[in-house]
């Protein structure tokens, strides 16, 4: 037996028989907050322990803490990557949950020692539970498909929640189809300039219900309710909605730019050049959505809160970026570009006439 085996062997009994307060102790120097001397020959395996011992006793904080301090010491630790997957997923964080258990499916084929051959169907089954809490039905349904020998521990309950995604998978599409009704409704009503029956649709029990159990389109629906306080000039609640759609998805270029347009009504300049700058940079990413907003428009946003700030030499700058005539708002940043121009030049006191003109009395 090697040094290693030899301190760590009686660990290993406190947790076959399940002593776990025990095994805490003997592996924590409560006076340093770390582990004993005689562990940190293999600390990877000590934080391991400790994690596990944390996690059979529902403390999933601080086995987290443990296992992450585990990979720390051995960064391709598939049972350690795992087991913070299986924490997180405790804690309710399925998007950091799959995040790890796919790192530990990534190291499983490429591992430094043995690894049990069913240890890659508890990867995918927890992986697949992280995918189910997402909401994500059909990537979770694939998964659980990979979980296909009868033989192991996992199976039977990867098939029964298999069936309850398939089952949410078929309430999704069923609200998938009652919301595109509710939305081609409020769209005509914004088309028309209805704004209070664009807010009454989207507001709704049942729009809400969509909206939070199914994740029907939250974003696109909380985007028609700003835009529809927007046009009725009631700012603050075009802000609340906006700030909601962009939670929903953070690179709605529509939706940050309406942010910015309602903080510079709002006189809060500074914030609105934060929201155009944010919608500049989405603007010009491979995968957003085609619209009738232009570069342009998103440009003199941005010069006009420049413009509010004071900032006359960078608001400039940008109103030359709006060189095309064939634009809307080319007249408007001429014209604005000619105020910035103004305000820009160095103030001269002006000399009373009365003083000019007076006489000398010698």
């Amino acid at each position: 037996m090697d040094q290693r085996e030899d301190v760590f062997s009686h660990l290993h009994k406190l947790l076959k028989e399940k002593k776990y307060s025990y095994l805490i102790s003997a592996l924590l120097d409560k006076k340093m907050g770390g582990l004993k001397k005689q562990y940190r020959i293999d600390g990877n395996h000590a934080w391991y322990l400790l994690g596990d011992a944390f996690y059979n006793t529902q403390n999933h904080e601080a086995a987290l803490d443990a296992f992450i301090r585990s990979i720390r010491n051995r960064k391709d630790d598939v049972q350690a990557l795992f087991a913070i997957g299986t924490s997180y997923s405790e804690l309710k964080k399925p998007r950091l949950a799959e995040r790890y258990l796919r790192k530990s499916l990534y190291y499983y084929f490429c591992p430094r020692g043995y690894m049990r051959p069913s240890f890659k169907y508890d990867i995918i089954y927890n992986l697949a539970n992280s995918l189910f809490d997402q909401k994500r039905y059909q990537d979770a349904i694939a998964l659980y498909m990979e979980v296909d020998n009868p033989n192991i521990s996992v199976y039977k309950m990867a098939l029964k929640n298999r069936k309850i995604a398939e089952e949410r998978l078929k309430a999704v599409e069923i609200c998938a189809d009652k919301s595109n009704e509710i939305f081609s409704s409020a769209e005509t009503f914004s088309r028309e300039s209805r704004h209070d029956e664009v807010i009454a649709t989207l507001l709704n029990a049942e729009t809400k219900r969509l909206i939070t159990q199914y994740r029907i389109d939250g974003n696109y629906a909380w985007r028609l309710i700003g835009l529809a306080h927007y046009r009725k000039e009631n700012l603050e609640k075009a802000v609340q909605a906006f700030r909601k759609s962009i939670r929903n998805r953070a690179g709605d270029v529509r939706a940050l730019f309406f942010m910015g347009c309602s903080y510079s009504e709002l006189g809060k300049f500074v914030l609105s050049e934060r929201y155009f700058r944010q919608a500049l940079y989405y603007y010009f990413f491979p995968y957003r959505e085609g619209n009738e907003m232009t570069k342009y428009d998103i440009i003199y946003g941005l010069a006009n809160s420049l413009l509010g700030q004071k900032r006359y030499e960078d608001a400039i700058a940008l109103y030359v970026e709006i060189d095309n005539p064939k634009l809307k708002i080319y007249k408007m940043a001429l014209k604005n570009k000619k105020i910035a121009e103004d305000r820009n030049k160095p103030w001269k006191p002006k000399v009373r006439s009365y003083y000019r003109d007076r006489p000398w009395k010698g």
